[in-house]
């Protein structure tokens, strides 16, 4: 029968002929556990303390690191490399040549592309799909039911938000964030550090460097909406006699303003201040609400601003105006 002996010249296995008896010497001496119902392939090399779980597929040629684990049901392909103490969890997906770096953990059910790059220490989240090609830098973290197109580079330390898109060939740069389900377009740069706020857009080709988050440039890239003179007009969802939709308790007045001296935090989105965004989101969120709703606009300074998120929280406001959208507001 064919069964994995230790290579002496190699610290890997290599497929011979022996007894069932002498495989699970060699397993015992090496601290490897390989599940009865596992599939190893020709050739693959299995490093030492490694683990391989229940019906686990380890294709051909591929290498396994020291002290790895490979979760039930995990498909590894064929010459893909998973480095020391990666961890690869149940049911996900390797493709073939794929590399996963050492200490890298690829969550249940993920997929890695063909020739992907996972590097040292990444985490891959939960369903996760890393497209053919990628790379996925040091450290780096992709969210849960993320997607990372084919060829797209995503930085040392970089952040992807939960449900977020990254396009084709698309760039982001080292320790930048990109927010829940925010889509960034195929072939789209995204400078080193730069923030791009939950549910942003960034179309295909677009190029995105480090800016400031408190910039009128933020404001368009988290809201899309136009400032001038650093002054903008947002929008906000309210009960029909203009108290707030949250508690009820607060009271807008037409023309009216009102303000505070909270300080800014951008690591708050939601806290003590007035929130606003733009007009799709407000009806969006008034629509969500279920119940009878109108919408206001209010004029805003940027020192005002508290923070950018998918809404802005603010400490000022002014000149507050009902919005009459017929068929655009119910």
């Amino acid at each position: 029968m064919n069964v994995f002996l230790k290579n002496v010249n190699t610290s890997g296995w290599e497929l011979k002929e022996g007894s069932l008896q002498d495989l699970k010497k060699e397993l015992l001496t090496r601290k490897i556990i390989i599940s009865e119902t596992a599939n190893i392939g020709n050739e693959a090399n299995i490093g030492n303390e490694a683990n391989i779980g229940k019906y686990a597929n380890i294709g051909y040629k591929a290498n396994i690191g020291d002290k790895a684990n490979i979760g039930d049901k995990a498909n590894i392909g064929d010459e893909a490399n998973i480095g020391d103490k990666a961890n690869i969890g149940n049911y996900a997906n390797i493709g073939v040549e794929a590399n996963i770096g050492k200490y890298a953990n690829i969550g249940y059910k993920a997929n890695i592309g063909y020739k992907a790059n996972i590097g040292d220490e990444a985490n891959i989240g939960y369903k996760a799909n890393i497209g053919d090609e990628a790379n996925i830098g040091y450290k780096a973290n992709i969210g849960n039911y993320a997607n990372i197109g084919d060829e797209a580079n995503i930085g040392d330390k970089a952040n992807i938000g939960k449900y977020a898109n990254i396009g084709d060939e698309a760039n982001i740069g080292k320790y930048a964030n990109i927010g829940y389900k925010a889509n960034i377009g195929d072939e789209a740069n995204i400078g080193d550090k730069a923030n791009i706020g939950n549910y942003t857009n960034i179309g295909n080709y677009a190029n995105i460097k480090k800016y400031n988050i408190f910039s009128e440039l933020s404001v368009y890239v988290q809201l899309q909406i136009v400032m001038e003179n650093e002054e903008g007009i947002f929008y906000k969802a309210v009960n029909e006699d203009l108290t707030d939709l949250y508690s009820g308790k607060y009271q807008y007045k037409l023309l009216g303003r009102d303000k505070n001296s909270v300080e800014r935090n951008q690591n708050l989105e939601c806290g003590e201040g007035w929130h606003f965004t733009n007009l799709w989101n407000a009806i969006a969120f008034g629509k969500n609400s279920e119940r009878k709703y109108t919408i206001i606009s209010a004029r805003i300074k940027l020192k005002d601003i508290l923070s950018i998120h998918q809404k802005i929280r603010v400490r000022a406001f002014s000149d507050v105006t009902i919005v009459n959208l017929p068929g655009l507001v119910d």
